[in-house]
């Protein structure tokens, strides 16, 4: 699936999917469409989850550090061990500047 940014009703949203079709809800921030997608990967595990929460303390680089610090490790995986630590959240489509040139040519 791709990260597709856009504009609607004056807003800049997210959602995945396709430029033509949605596959999610539509987000306003980038960070709720990362946990829809995660929590669409945690949906098909059948195990048992440890995890209670969708974040990853490690994405949050100053706490990563400062723990790193503080406790003299050196990590072998930074980022984290999971599939869902490792997604990247990157605009893949970005359509903003389609509908913004196509609204100023409108007016």
């Amino acid at each position: 699936m791709q990260l597709v940014k856009d504009i609607q009703d004056s807003k800049v949203v997210y959602y995945w999917g396709k430029p033509d079709s949605l596959a999610s809800p539509v987000f306003t921030q980038m960070k709720h469409a990362r946990n829809w997608m995660i929590g669409k990967i945690w949906s098909r595990h059948s195990g048992p989850e440890r995890r209670k929460t969708v974040d990853d303390r490690r994405r949050d680089s100053d706490t990563s550090l400062d723990f790193s610090k503080n406790y003299n490790l050196k990590r072998q995986r930074p980022k984290g061990r999971r599939k869902t630590d490792l997604i990247e959240t990157r605009v893949s489509v970005d359509l903003c500047s389609t509908r913004l040139k196509a609204a100023l040519k409108a007016s």
